[in-house]
């Protein structure tokens, strides 16, 4: 191998590669300054572009020494323009289809020759060198009007091909000019490997920030075709050691990669391509610490960490492992790595160099149960190596096992077996275990080692009965351990009656578990004993032992439980659920009523429970929707109730009628007034009293639909008009449906009996007093839809409607009508023009109408006057007008005329003609057709007047 291949070979494992500073510097050399530095360095490369001149040429490392010198005196004296990282292009051409990944020794020609260049000069000064690909792509328009002098482009070939003589050649990430008019611009740095091809990627918050330009968003309004232009080219990368711009890591690619290389080392002595790998790895896993939000990077960690376990057990690296092991921390050691690589590592390492880690691994790792098979491992191992000094040390784990626990979880139970497994006499360990953690006052009778183990446990772990379960459960019904069942199960219950005498009351989730526990193993006394010290406690403060919402979920539980065995319901009738449904009941709302229902069936008779707290004063307390459901409570209760216990049975109707005075007592009738109250929808949207009245049914209480009803008529005559319209109306119409639902029939009984009929006698009396034609006329409903319904409800009484009829036709003029008033003339043009509006719309007492040269006309409305003396009309002729007096009775008849006209339709709607008789005819509507029109006359030898009458 040529003095020049070993080279390449020496600077691609970078991290041994060394160089004799001391023969390479020379002291008198001055660094270049900060700002020519990029360009001293392509000077100082520039034989290789020019002429292929040999390494030992002398010139070169000299100008190489004083740029490297000048960095790095920048660097150390920490001045803010100095670049840390420089970019130089390389010359060939390196096709992924050659070269997979770029290393030192994929270099060819001239890039070769300038690494062997640069590479000692840079590890002298403490720089490192990495390979990668540099890629720059631009996006942009057409420009219709050319660039200036200062922006024009040079040609592509002058772009592209950068001369390593030239400065170009070299990239400074602080100096990249980006101001170029376009769309999009993007540089950036990929497929980056060190030298022995370690794939890295860049961390650097100016790259960041400066590798993509935002488009400029006048641009992305012109829709013409883009064009893109784009380059890339290997590079060396230059970088100053420890800086904290620029930052070299293992990409995800690397990672896997490393984890392929060192779970499967090719020897017991790393090769330099692996220990760079182990290098990368470890300062990778130290930068990046496990993340509980991202598996993948858990994933990566965790095998990345096995994987250096593995190489340094092969290699017998302690160091390389005791650094794994500080990466994972004392309490992650064993639930990180595994058992199995640190029993491996037992036998590859000296005992005395791990021994620290493995007790802390052995007392402080976070999984009990890994803890206890670590140490069951290496005991096995070191017992078959008669290893006495790792024995005894296992020994000693053991025997401290349950002094390290921090917390017991479901999962730790197995660990607690297996702990059991490994003692001599496992009952009497466990007897230590349970008892002192129950009883302190025995203490003294027990081994000074348990005492000092079980309060640990105490303090933590009394309440959650899922560990007990899981533990009592793999004890006595587990076969691992050899066990005496009777005797273990006295432990157990002794256990158990310490819970029930010290397991905090507030805590009510917990009990359904405990009841399974005292069931399972047979100890409800424990069960009653816990009961009794909730309830006394709960006489003291009520919200603090036995909220409502928990006794509900409480009765719910335990209900089940006592479904499943008949002894759970014996106790637990004296000792639970009567006083729960006390309390349920003395704290009532609607959410508690299943609670007091599953609780009451354990009693034959709940009854005088139930008169002890539904007092008049308790009912005042429930809002509305409470005592309804309080309400159907007792009426379950009352279906239940035997026919024979009449007593029981007058009790409970009693409190059904007590809760029906309440609700009534509390109905605001007032609130029919608002139209949003039962939100205009007559027949969709069931109004309040419809509710009520319901209610009232449902519980027996029909007596009361009267009083309901009743109440809903006395209303303020200043709220009688939308009162009616918005809440009488609306009950009128519901009431037929509600009717039908209840199967009350109308016509079955007495009709002037029925309170129904009576409301809608009086409904409809008050709808047409209160001026239901003159406020409904436009508004909903209207005056046809009211009509209408009113002939179509059953309840409405054909005679009531008549009797108010008449009652408003005698309130008008009787013997004059609308249509009298409209033939009072004949028809002709003359009559309607000026005689007739004189009676329909003029409400003045007289009134004159110019008649001069007109005696014809005016004899016609004098004889048509004539027919209608009898209302009290006079009229005089004078000065050329016909002077007419009408009297008050038709001027009052004028101002009624839109009551009169609606009061018509109504007649005509309901069909009211008949029933009216002759007596109303002049108001009901008329077939007359009107008189006959005048014949026309002349005024003798009135020329013009005989004219006038032959045009009218």
């Amino acid at each position: 191998m040529s003095e020049a291949a070993q080279d390449i070979l020496n600077i691609e494992a970078w991290g041994s590669y060394k160089v004799d500073a001391s023969a390479l510097l020379e002291e008198d050399t001055v660094g270049v300054p900060v700002d020519s530095i990029k360009v001293s360095l392509a000077d100082a490369l520039l034989p290789n572009a020019a002429s292929g001149t040999p390494p030992s040429h002398l010139t070169q490392p000299k100008k190489l020494h004083a740029v490297f010198k000048g960095w790095r005196e920048a660097l150390d004296n920490g001045n803010l323009e100095v670049p840390h990282l420089l970019i130089n292009l390389l010359d060939e051409e390196y096709d992924t289809s050659d070269v997979d990944v770029l290393t030192a020794s994929s270099l060819r020609g001239g890039d070769r020759f300038l690494l062997s260049c640069i590479a000692p000069m840079a590890k002298a000064h403490a720089f490192n060198l990495h390979l990668g690909e540099v890629r720059y792509t631009e996006v942009g328009c057409p420009k219709i009007v050319p660039r200036d002098k200062a922006e024009k482009r040079e040609l592509k070939d002058n772009e592209m091909d950068v001369d390593l003589d030239s400065e170009k050649s070299f990239i400074e990430l602080e100096e990249m000019d980006y101001n170029y008019d376009l769309e999009d611009q993007r540089f950036e740095i990929d497929n980056i490997t060190e030298m022995d091809g370690i794939p890295k990627v860049i961390v650097s918050p100016g790259l960041e920030s400066r590798s993509y330009i935002a488009r400029d968003k006048r641009q992305q309004l012109i829709e013409v075709p883009a064009l893109i232009q784009t380059w890339s080219r290997k590079c060396l990368l230059i970088s100053p050691v420890n800086t904290t711009r620029i930052e070299f890591r293992l990409s995800e690619d690397g990672i896997d990669y490393a984890c392929k290389i060192l779970s499967s080392p090719t020897s017991d002595t790393p090769i330099p391509k692996e220990s760079s790998f182990a290098k990368a790895a470890l300062e990778w896993l130290s930068k990046n610490p496990p993340s509980s939000r991202s598996y993948r990077r858990l994933s990566q960690w965790k095998h990345l960490i096995i994987s250096l376990c593995t190489a340094a057990i092969q290699w017998k690296d302690r160091k390389l492992f005791v650094d794994v092991l500080q990466l994972c921390g004392s309490k992650r050691v064993v639930t990180t790595i595994g058992v199995e690589p640190l029993v491996a590592a037992y036998k590859a390492l000296p005992w005395n160099e791990i021994k620290d880690w493995y007790d802390q691994a052995a007392t402080s790792d976070s999984s009990n149960a890994l803890r206890v098979e670590f140490v069951k491992k290496i005991l096995d191992n070191a017992a078959q190596a008669n290893d006495n000094v790792v024995t005894e040390w296992c020994h000693s784990k053991i025997e401290s096992f349950v002094e390290n626990l921090d917390s017991v979880g479901v999962e730790d139970v197995n660990g607690i077996v297996s702990w059991l497994e490994t003692r001599d006499t496992p009952l009497d360990s466990l007897r230590d275990l349970l008892v002192i953690l129950f009883s302190p006052l025995v203490v003294g009778k027990l081994n000074q080692i348990a005492f000092r183990l079980i309060p640990r446990l105490s303090a933590l772990q009394l309440g959650d009965m899922k560990v007990w379960t899981a533990l009592f459960g793999a004890l006595y019904d587990g076969t691992r351990v050899c066990w005496d069942k009777d005797a273990l199960f006295l432990v157990i219950q002794s256990a158990i009656q310490h819970m029930a005498d010290t397991l905090e009351p507030t805590a009510t989730q917990q009990v359904p578990s405990f009841a399974g526990l005292c069931t399972r193993y047979d100890s409800l006394d424990a069960l009653d004993a816990f009961f009794r010290r909730m309830w006394d406690g709960e006489s003291q403060d009520p919200e603090k032992y036995a909220p409502a919402y928990s006794l509900n979920v409480l009765v719910a539980e335990l209900d089940r439980l006592a479904k499943v065995d008949c002894r759970v319901e014996t106790h637990l009738k004296t000792t639970f659920f009567g006083h729960a449904l006390e309390r349920l009941l003395s704290t009532y709302s609607s959410n508690n009523k299943y609670g007091i229902k599953r609780a009451a069936k354990y009693f034959d008779d709940p009854t005088d429970l139930l008169v002890k707290h539904v007092t008049p004063e308790w009912l005042k307390k429930l809002r509305e929707s409470d005592l309804e459901d309080l309400v159907d409570l007792i009426r379950g209760f009352l279906d239940q109730a035997k026919a024979s216990d009449t007593e029981s049975v007058a009790k409970l109707q009693r409190l059904t009628h007590l809760c029906v005075d309440e609700r009534l007592a509390n109905m605001d009738y007032s609130t029919l007034n608002n139209p949003n109250y039962n939100h205009g929808a007559p027949g969709r949207q069931i109004c309040s009293v419809i509710s009520l009245l319901d209610f009232c049914l449902k519980n027996g209480c029909s007596g009361e639909v009267s009083r309901v009803l009743e109440k809903c008529l006395e209303v303020p005559e200043s709220e009688s008009r939308s009162y009616g319209k918005f809440g009488l109306w609306i009950v009128l119409l519901q009431l037929p449906k509600f009717l039908e639902g209840h199967a009350i029939s109308i016509s079955s009984a007495e009709p002037s009996l029925s309170p129904y009929v009576r409301f809608a006698d009086e409904t409809v009396k008050r709808l047409l007093r209160a001026g239901f034609l003159d406020h409904f006329c436009d508004g909903k409903p209207t005056l046809a839809r009211f009509c209408s319904e009113a002939t179509r409800n059953p309840l409405v009484s054909r005679t009531v409607v008549l009797e108010v009829v008449k009652e408003i036709i005698g309130s008008t003029v009787s013997g004059v009508s609308l249509t009298d008033l409209k033939n009072v003339g004949c028809g002709c043009s003359d009559c309607n023009q000026l005689l007739v509006p004189i009676f329909t719309q003029k409400r003045d007492v007289k009134v004159g109408i110019p008649l001069k040269d007109r005696d014809a006309v005016r004899k016609h409305f004098e004889e048509r006057l004539e027919r209608k003396r009898a209302w009290g009309v006079t009229w005089q002729a004078r000065k050329g007008k016909l002077q007419i007096t009408k009297p008050e009775s038709l001027i009052a008849l004028l101002k009624q005329t839109p009551n009169v006209k609606q009061l018509m339709k109504v007649i005509d709607v309901l069909g009211l003609q008949q029933e009216l008789g002759a007596e109303y005819a002049w108001i009901t509507p008329s077939t007359d057709t009107g008189p006959q029109k005048r014949v026309l006359d002349s005024d003798g030898d009135d020329d013009t007047a005989n004219k006038k009458a032959r045009l009218s």
